[in-house]
């Protein structure tokens, strides 16, 4: 038996307090939500697999309208070994209608430039009722091998009308496409690493799993990382909390690395660590580490400069004791000392209510520069109590004061403007930035390279959603008929995915539909880094929730135990027991590679990203020290895994660190981490602007360093720097590699 703790339960609670009872008979499957059509999208996968799909898939009067599968792509630029090529249908689609007989050597053709498949899908994505006829749109995918030898992946989402067959089943009767994406490499960007890194440990919870109690989110959310060059060896190195012990993974700078955990102090205590933030709180040079816990006090280590940490979290007055989760660096009041920025989830006896705002407050730590911290969250107006899982801090409206930005579970999220007077507002209604949803993980830089800040949003994604307004879905019945609609609707928009907020004018742009990164599954860590080095941004996200030893997947069987079961859940004597099956156990990680700085193309099985694993804490790093970015995940009950950027395209980039000036003279002051300064460079007619940041991401915080992607030009044309303080640095004609700033002093 799996005990399951139960992230969405909690949301379900708030809609139907009081009104569910449990349906008679079994509860439905998909089969039956889907009127049988989910047996006809999985038939006819397994035949394209297969090699050929019969005629029997299709009406006899089928009609194909535009372009087939793979047909009237427009080529992508990209850097090699990629290659890809694009379809979208336009208002006006190209007219001319094909055969079944054409559509089905057309998908046999596309089989046959595979040696080898991966992963494969035929995914449910929207589902309609017209009179017998059922109205479907397909999210086709087919991954692997090419008969050249290449990593290879054909797919797109096809809209199909079908109709009953006179068996039982199905035929299509007419169908067209929508979008397709035909890539692949001849050798992959990124080379996972981990288990010969030294790094493959398997994470283990501070209870055993089956034992935990279900509402206990605890159960299925950490770990996190922090990136950090402990030592100062000019090596990054990385610590990861767990619940048998930290670990801190000293980088050898051979590829490999041991764990000093014991020998360095930060081993922990007993207790459930969770996240991790390396900052440097006491501007001595060396960095710092602050471990939030689950019920238990959060440890603050103060780096020796020996190689060696003394935990100070209670002489220091951040020791919280409660449900501590992501946690974020900032200096809110431009004096030049970091301050400290901590979440709190709700307890684990109770739902969130319908505001999902009745959690413990988060905690603002102001640094008293003396080696102790001030707790001024009910004064500054930043105890927030909603549900939050994920933090960043950044200047987003580009007055020069540092904001927060907070992703929070079964809600909308809190986006709060310093006010410049120590007190924040939160301004996210206003500057349309609520995102109601799942928050798990937040991510700034600049995707469309124009300057301004945007950022993403990690969310929970559900293509198959369209169920939830069946009728036989067993909703507590409601007094009034627009009930169900109503209820509908919400939950649509929860489980609509991943945001992405366009920044630039007053208010931010919602664009993750446009830009296509909207489908992350559940998704927990984020990162944005210029993978291959082109120029742009490009987007990572890692996802997962918990993998059984069988294939079969129960989201539907959640969903349904969810809303029959609730009142058992709500005092928490129940049991999400799905065997030796998964619960959203493999969902492939998503690699967004940034197209033209308002599309993204999902490409994770043709660049060395095709993980399936549970992972959580996600970071961007440089591991082997050559200038390109490097990730690491932590594995939820399962190995991390750590991909290193193999740059087979040659491309250049330039790094960029930054070390300001707490002592000096003026109004406001920069912290010896630079946190908060923004970076643009200005490149071959692109330009990106990247924050220094400490805390981001799900429960963790990456590297320092900036990574800047140059693609061929030997050089940036230019390099800006804006400090907290204020102050500016401009370099031009900079030659690729590294190039590090001191704050000047005026």
């Amino acid at each position: 038996m799996r005990r399951v703790a139960t992230t969405l339960l909690p949301f379900w609670l708030l809609l139907s307090a009081g009104c569910a009872s449990r349906p008679e008979g079994r509860l439905p499957t998909i089969e039956d939500y889907s009127d049988g059509v989910s047996v006809y999208a999985e038939s006819l996968l397994e035949s394209w697999k297969g090699g050929e799909v019969p005629a029997a898939f299709f009406s006899p009067d089928f009609r194909w309208d535009g372009p087939l599968p793979g047909e009237a792509s427009t080529a992508v630029p990209t850097r090699p070994p990629l290659r890809l090529a694009q379809y979208r249908r336009s208002a006006a689609p190209p007219v001319g209608l094909r055969t079944e007989a054409e559509l089905r050597e057309r998908l046999g053709s596309i089989r046959r430039l595979f040696s080898g498949l991966g992963r494969t899908e035929n995914v449910l994505h929207e589902f309609r009722r017209r009179g017998r006829k059922r109205e479907v749109t397909f999210g086709l995918l087919l991954t692997g091998r090419g008969t050249d030898g290449h990593l290879r992946q054909e797919g797109g989402r096809v809209i199909a009308l079908l109709s009953p067959s006179g068996d039982g089943g199905w035929r299509m009767e007419s169908a067209h496409l929508l979008e397709w994406t035909s890539a692949s490499a001849s050798e992959p960007l990124f080379e996972e690493v981990a288990g010969k890194a030294g790094l493959g440990r398997v994470h283990k919870a501070f209870l055993p799993n089956a034992a935990r109690n279900i509402p206990i989110p605890g159960d299925h959310m950490p770990p996190g990382v922090a990136v950090l060059d402990y030592d100062a060896d000019g090596r990054e190195d990385l610590f990861v909390p767990g619940g048998d012990g930290n670990r801190l993974y000293r980088n050898r700078g051979d590829g490999s690395f041991e764990d000093v955990a014991s020998r360095a102090g930060v081993d922990g205590q007993e207790g459930e660590g969770i996240g991790a933030l390396a900052f440097d709180y006491d501007n001595d040079g060396d960095p710092d580490l602050f471990v939030t816990y689950l019920f238990r006090p959060n440890l603050l280590y103060r780096n020796r400069g020996d190689g060696t940490f003394e935990e100070v979290g209670a002489a220091a007055g951040v020791a919280l004791n409660d449900y501590s989760t992501s946690a974020a660096a900032l200096d809110y009041d431009r004096d030049g000392d970091a301050d400290l920025y901590v979440l709190v989830y709700g307890p684990p006896d109770r739902g969130p209510n319908l505001q999902a705002n009745n959690a413990p407050p988060n905690h603002l730590y102001r640094n008293d520069g003396d080696g102790t911290f001030t707790d001024v969250s009910g004064t500054s107006g930043t105890d927030d109590t909603h549900w939050a899982l994920a933090v960043q801090a950044a200047d987003l409206d580009g007055d020069g004061w540092p904001e927060l930005f907070i992703a929070n579970d079964f809600g909308v999220d809190t986006h709060y403007h310093n006010n410049r007077d120590g007190t924040f507002t939160n301004v996210a209604r206003r500057v349309g930035t609520l995102d109601p949803g799942f928050g798990m993980g937040v991510a700034i830089d600049d995707y469309d390279g124009d300057g301004a800040l945007d950022f993403f949003v990690s969310n929970y994604s559900f293509p198959l959603n369209w169920f939830l307004r069946d009728r036989r879905y067993p909703m507590p019945p409601f007094p009034f008929s627009l009930g169900r609609p109503l209820v509908w609707r919400r939950l649509k928009a929860m489980s609509r995915g991943s945001s992405l907020f366009r920044g630039g004018g007053a208010r931010f742009e919602q664009t993750a539909e446009e830009a296509g990164v909207w489908d992350t599954s559940w998704s927990w860590g984020c990162v944005f880094l210029d993978a291959d080095s082109d120029g742009r941004a490009d987007l990572f996200v890692v996802n997962g929730m918990v993998t059984g030893k069988n294939p079969r997947e129960r989201e539907i069987d959640f969903w349904n135990l969810m809303s029959s079961e609730y009142k058992k859940f709500e005092k928490g004597i129940a049991t999400a027991d799905f065997g030796d099956d998964s619960l959203w156990g493999r969902p492939p990680k998503r690699f967004y590679r940034n197209l033209d700085g308002r599309r993204f193309a999902e490409l994770a099985a043709v660049t060395g990203l095709e993980s399936q694993a549970n992972q959580r804490g996600l970071v961007v790093t440089d591991v082997n020290d050559d200038g390109q970015p490097d990730l690491f995940a932590t594995g939820f009950l399962q190995p991390p895994s750590l991909w290193v950027n193999r740059n087979p395209s040659r491309a250049r980039a330039l790094v960029v660190t930054l070390e300001g000036d707490p002592t000096s003279v003026g109004p406001y002051r920069s912290t010896r981490d630079a946190l908060g300064a923004v970076v643009t460079v200005e490149s071959g007619g692109l330009k990106r602007s990247q924050v220094v940041s400490a805390g981001y991401s799900y429960l963790s915080s990456g590297s320092t360093r900036l990574f800047f992607g140059l693609a061929d030009a030997p050089r940036a044309d230019r390099v800006t720097v804006s400090w907290p303080s204020g102050r500016k640095s401009e370099r031009r004609d900079v030659p690729a590699g590294r190039i590090g700033f001191r704050e000047p002093a005026r």
